[in-house]
């Protein structure tokens, strides 16, 4: 089962038959990413059900798998993972890694993959290779396969979720993820296993363009090329990164949050911004959150060749208060 990709429609759905349906109740999970979610929680009056293993007040069960009832409102179920799988960012959204990983991991490239991002910002890939296939290629050949194949998992998984290429992280060979005897990833372990190597890979993606910033400055600014940017030309090149994320900003008065733009998109953003034109603070979206602020902000910082980092300003507290 390896293999298994619960957006496949090769694959064979569930019913629950006429018989079962009296002694079971279907429901939304709580926090559901998509609306045709369902649990299956087993009534206490289900003859099947084990005694004294109830895990709700009203002496039900629910097991924790998570369904797709797909089409809506059909009565056919495919599986999408677990409850205990789910990853919750610090954002407070909510990732199910599972159908991602079963997608990655059709990479004949692939032997293993984890889909990390519990308690951060954005999610992660931990890939373990197959080492006898993997040997054939050069390494440029083998991330280009498996970012064709985290691609197509990013296409159905929700905005929030997605893996940008900078967070796809390929193990040296001699590297396993842990895995149950029946070959299930144990994610607690991966997460123990590999902590140094999560909080690197975050913290280079995060602070990528802001790791030296308090030294350079001032160099940075004079060194990029200052004199194509004006209002007009940022303006453009925000609204440009925007449509590259899929949104559609057709007011720049508003702020980019009332558009759905989240956490990672922000992230995204100000690597760009930090790259392409100048060097910003990390609370810079939040605090100058329409295009028309923003925009205002940088031809300042441009012009005036002075980023202050209000993130480590004692006195910033009180002004946002």
């Amino acid at each position: 089962m390896n293999n298994f990709n619960p957006y496949d429609k090769r694959w064979k759905f569930m019913q629950i038959s006429d018989i079962r349906k009296r002694l079971v109740r279907i429901e939304s999970p709580p926090n559901a990413q998509s609306p045709n979610e369902r649990i299956i929680i087993h009534l206490k009056t289900d003859p099947f059900l084990a005694e004294n293993i109830s895990n709700s007040p009203d002496g039900c069960y629910t097991a924790g798998d998570i369904f797709l009832e797909d089409p809506p409102n059909s009565g056919y179920y495919r599986i999408l993972g677990r409850q205990d799988d789910t990853l919750v960012h610090i954002t407070g959204e909510k990732t199910n890694p599972v159908p991602m990983e079963n997608t990655i991991q059709r990479s004949p490239l692939v032997k293993k993959v984890a889909v990390i991002g519990h308690n951060q910002f954005c999610t992660a890939a931990l890939i373990q290779l197959n080492v006898e296939e993997a040997s054939n290629y050069d390494f440029n050949e083998i991330e280009e396969n498996i970012w064709t194949f985290v691609s197509e998992a990013n296409k159905e998984a929700p905005s929030h979720s997605r893996i940008v290429r900078q967070l796809v992280k390929i193990l040296p060979m001699n590297k396993s993820l842990p895995v149950t005897h029946k070959g299930n990833l144990m994610r607690q372990k991966v997460n123990q296993e590999y902590a140094t190597l999560i909080n690197t890979i975050y913290d280079k993606f995060l602070n990528q363009q802001y790791q030296q910033q308090q030294q350079q400055n001032n160099e940075t600014i004079h060194q990029k090329d200052k004199s194509k940017w004006t209002k007009e030309t940022l303006k453009i090149y925000l609204e440009e990164k925007f449509k590259s994320f899929g949104t559609n900003l057709n007011d720049s008065s508003r702020s980019i949050f009332d558009f759905g733009v989240n956490s990672l998109q922000v992230v995204e953003l100000r690597n760009f911004i930090c790259q392409d034109i100048c060097e910003i603070p990390k609370n810079f979206l939040y605090e100058n959150s329409s295009i028309d602020q923003m925009t205002e902000k940088l031809i300042e910082y441009l012009q005036s060749g002075n980023i202050q980092d209000k993130q480590n300003d004692p006195n910033h507290y009180q002004l946002t208060e």
